[in-house]
């Protein structure tokens, strides 16, 4: 029983801190490999514009794009240059290729909306 009061007590003495929440990217993004050398620059372009900080590994943001950017252009190149690719490679036909890019394109404009902080009490705050 005295345990559980100086367990108590000491709760009692450890000042409460306040939690900040800020929107984080949490969903999981996969890209085709053999696409990949061609939506980098438009994923990179959005990092860029939303003032993402890479630490460490390579870093994909386009140099002179800054945050605000207009990634419409890095994204319309992407669409074309994943097309050659997948052409040159032989894979898929004019439907399929086409689906592939905007799926892939579409999961990357998703990826790259920050989502917004959890609620505090909601089950995501619960801890292991």
């Amino acid at each position: 029983m005295s345990a559980l009061l100086i367990f108590m007590a000491a709760q009692a003495a450890v000042p409460q801190t306040s939690i900040i929440r800020k929107p984080v990217m949490e969903s999981r993004l996969v890209i085709p490999d053999e696409i990949a050398p061609a939506v980098l620059p438009y994923l990179g372009c959005l990092m860029a514009r939303d003032g993402v900080r890479i630490r460490g590994g390579i870093d994909p943001r386009p140099e002179g794009v800054g945050p605000g950017a207009d990634c419409t252009l890095y994204r319309s190149t992407a669409a074309q240059d994943a097309d050659l690719i997948l052409t040159r490679l032989g894979r898929l036909g004019p439907q399929g290729r086409a689906q592939l890019i905007e799926s892939t394109l579409s999961s990357i404009d998703n990826f790259s909306r920050p989502q917004p902080p959890h609620a505090a009490g909601s089950d995501a705050d619960a801890q292991d």
